[in-house]
């Protein structure tokens, strides 16, 4: 069996955002990856060697491109934990070139997964003066929790989602000021 590689079409591809001069479009993703190799397929169509597509690694510039490039595969060390990863398209002073664009498709991330051991959270109630409640959510790094809430512990509704990037997170409660009684659980997904 031949697997051959379908090269990537600009209307399914992410494009930088329209911009004048002196501008910036930028993609960021947080993501908490494993060490490995990650990589992605780019096209630029730009003014050479003035409008550039950027891509950082935890703000710093690994790669830059120029002009006109056909579709590439781009790869590059992803280390371990959470890492941010940036692609920007920067425009300079004066003047535009072709589709005066970037377009990014085909992105691959080794991603770490959640420990399925104990995905359990332990919460904290903090009462603020003359503010909302805040609510301490400790659990696992790259887990999603669902915080929810609860007037009567029959009915619960969702009050947050997030994915932890460490293992600790703050959530303010802002209805609960108008509540006597409230019941706060966090559920793994």
């Amino acid at each position: 069996m031949v697997r051959r590689r379908i090269q990537p079409v600009d209307q399914y591809a992410v494009r930088s955002g329209l911009i004048t001069d002196y501008q910036f479009s930028s993609l960021r993703l947080l993501i908490n990856t494993q060490t490995g190799v990650g990589s992605f397929d780019f096209r630029v169509s730009s003014e050479q060697g003035w409008d550039f597509l950027e891509f950082y690694l935890n703000g710093v510039l690994l790669q830059r491109w120029s002009g006109e490039v056909g579709w590439q595969n781009y790869q590059f060390a992803v280390p371990a934990g959470v890492s941010q990863f940036e692609w920007r398209y920067t425009k300079d002073a004066n003047f535009s070139s072709g589709l005066d664009a970037a377009f990014i498709d085909n992105l691959y991330l080794p991603q770490n997964s959640p420990d399925p051991t104990d995905p359990s959270a332990v919460l904290s109630l903090y009462r603020m003066p003359s503010r909302a409640p805040l609510i301490e959510l400790k659990g696992q790094a790259a887990r999603t929790y669902v915080l929810e809430v609860s007037d009567d512990l029959t009915l619960w509704r969702p009050l947050s989602t997030n994915i932890l990037t460490g293992s600790l997170m703050f959530i303010e409660d802002r209805q609960a000021t108008n509540q006597a009684t409230r019941f706060y659980r966090a559920v793994a997904r």
